[in-house]
Parts: structure tokens; sequence; C-alpha cells
């Protein structure tokens, strides 16, 4: 059994990325997206995943609980949990992993409100 791996690690340009915030009824959430993002070969052994991590203002940086998001046709979208009280200014980073498990450089965005 073969298979090809590229040597590059998966590079994320971060105009595939959205972040904002959200606030609604006393709670905050944070939504990511990624969009044009690459497309695995239907022969690859899994697909592209996004690595999401994200910290607000003056806090520790927080991994999404969930895991890697796959990304299907080159896309993806990501919630947080709501959490209380309006968002304070949140940064998302974001790695894009590729179907061999490897993850290529961390991407930071800021999240706008919305």
């Amino acid at each position: 059994l073969v298979m090809r791996v590229p040597a590059e690690l998966p590079a994320l340009a971060p105009q595939w990325l959205t972040a904002e915030t959200r606030t609604e009824a006393g709670q905050h959430v944070v939504l990511v997206g990624i969009a044009g993002g690459p497309r695995a070969n239907p022969m690859a052994i899994g697909a592209y995943r996004l690595r999401i991590w994200t910290r607000a203002q003056g806090g520790e940086i927080e991994a999404a609980p969930a895991g890697d998001v796959e990304l299907v046709s080159g896309s993806a979208t990501w919630s947080s949990a709501p959490r209380p009280g309006p968002a304070p200014p949140i940064t998302v980073f974001a790695a894009l992993v590729d179907p061999a498990g490897r993850a290529g450089d961390i991407v930071s965005i800021p999240a706008t409100a919305s």
C-alpha cells in the first residue's frame, strides 16, 4: 500500500476565514467559518480539518471543545457554546490539518461583532 503525502504542511490563507461574535439574550457566541479551503482527493484517508482556538481579551487560549472541524468541499462552520454577558474582544486562532493529521501554521484573526 502506497500513500502520497505532500512534503509541505497545509497552509491556511487568512482570507478563507471569518470570525464574528453574536450577542443575544444576555449571552454571546463565537462563530468561525472557512470557505474556499482545500479539498482532499477522493482517495485520501480523510478530509482536511480546521483546528480552532479562541482567546477573550486578557483570558486564556481555549481549544474548541468538540475538536477539529471537518471541511466539506473546502468549507466548514463552527459555533462556540453560549457564554454569559456581551462578547468581549475575541481573537480566533486556527490551523489547517491535512488528512494525514499534520497541522500547518496557526493564523489569528479578530472576531468582529455582529
